[in-house]
């Protein structure tokens, strides 16, 4: 099996497989790690990809364990759009709204990055959990406001059980994605 079938199938197996949070897990934030470190948001690319300066090299980072909505036009929009069930220019406009959400909480703001056992993807991007200079962690918070769906990608699954918890109480409540 090629990595990305892999990946895909687990991103579709992956909730089941996970236990979807369990009940007994709940949405809250959890402790902040020591381990963190520093950097300035200079571009919110979209809801789970953003620049950042650490030092005096912009990176780009991939946000673990959440997927937000595509804005451009392609064959991974209409899978998003499928996966929900909406149509392919409501994925996209909520691929929009995500964008916002994660620039209202992020351009322009100093943050922490939070490291797991996988630190780059495919492409070259950092991969990190975010960290609020109010102790936040940023990607459970688009996932309880429901403009992300979790995306399981191992090894780096250190907060699912968690996120799922988040995604499940944002479809209950009928929050971004999941408002009907």
């Amino acid at each position: 099996m090629r990595p990305r079938t892999g990946a895909i199938l687990l991103l579709i197996l992956g909730v089941p497989a996970f236990g979807y949070g369990g009940p007994h897990v709940r949405c809250v934030n959890p402790p902040v790690p020591r381990q963190l470190s520093s950097a300035l948001v200079t571009r919110v690319v979209d809801g789970d990809t953003i620049d950042v300066v650490p030092n005096r090299n912009r990176v780009s980072v991939r946000l673990i364990g959440i997927d937000a909505p595509e804005v451009h036009w392609g064959s991974r929009l209409d899978r998003q759009a499928q996966s929900i069930g909406v149509s392919s220019r409501v994925m996209q406009n909520l691929g929009h709204q995500s964008s916002e959400f994660a620039r209202r909480y992020l351009d322009g703001r100093e943050i922490r990055l939070e490291l797991d056992v996988q630190h780059r993807d495919s492409f070259g991007r950092l991969l990190a959990y975010v960290w609020l200079r109010d102790s936040r962690l940023f990607n459970m918070i688009i996932l309880r406001e429901g403009y992300a769906q979790v995306y399981t990608f191992p090894p780096n699954v250190k907060y699912v059980d968690l996120f799922l918890a988040c995604e499940r109480e944002a479809r209950e409540k009928g929050r971004g994605l999941w408002r009907r």
